[in-house]
């Protein structure tokens, strides 16, 4: 099942955006102009309850979320993010890049912010890798950007990228990180 905004503002106000819902088919959400903009309570919640795999990809458009982004609520399921331009902007709260399950975000530009702290591989179950390859990624505000919290995590910088993490990165919790750095 796919979503596509190609054009225009879709406003979503309740509640929450879930993807990934039920096992079966993937979950997908393609942003390739326009904007998708969750402005309720909750937050996006990608391979969420009984779980399956789910793909957001920005191409081109806005992707905002005003609470928080939730990738993979169920183990050995995945979750991937795929930007390739635009921008991606997650506004309040804890974010998760692997909550339970696996997650891949994989991006080559475009700018992703993330205005509250983003907790990678946080359970121990969860495995996640981040590339970017490209593009801004930022967490301005004073909070953790934690790789592998109980989970493993790699992170790899590479070509022009550009992170910015206003506090700190941390590495020291229970599970496995990994930050590479070739370029950015």
């Amino acid at each position: 099942k796919t979503l596509n905004v190609n054009a225009g503002t879709l406003i979503v106000p309740n509640t929450y955006i879930t993807f990934g819902e039920a096992g079966g088919s993937t979950g997908t959400i393609v942003v390739a102009g326009g904007t998708l903009s969750h402005t309720g309570g909750g937050g996006t919640y990608m391979s969420n309850a009984s779980g399956a795999p789910s793909v957001l990809t920005v191409s081109g458009g806005t992707f905002s979320e005003n609470n928080i982004l939730v990738m993979s609520q169920v183990n050995a399921i995945t979750s991937t993010v795929n930007f390739v331009s635009g921008a991606i902007s997650v506004a309040a709260g804890t974010s998760y890049i692997g909550n339970v399950g696996d997650a891949v975000w994989n991006q080559t530009g475009g700018s992703a912010t993330f205005i509250g702290q983003v907790l990678v591989a946080d359970d121990a179950t969860s495995h996640a890798a981040i590339t970017i390859a490209g593009g801004t990624f930022s967490a301005p505000n004073n909070y953790w950007f934690q790789l592998a919290l109980a989970g493993t995590a790699t992170m790899t910088i590479t070509n022009d990228a550009s992170v910015f993490i206003a506090d700190w990165i941390m590495s020291n919790g229970a599970g496995a990180s990994t930050l590479n750095l070739n370029g950015g």
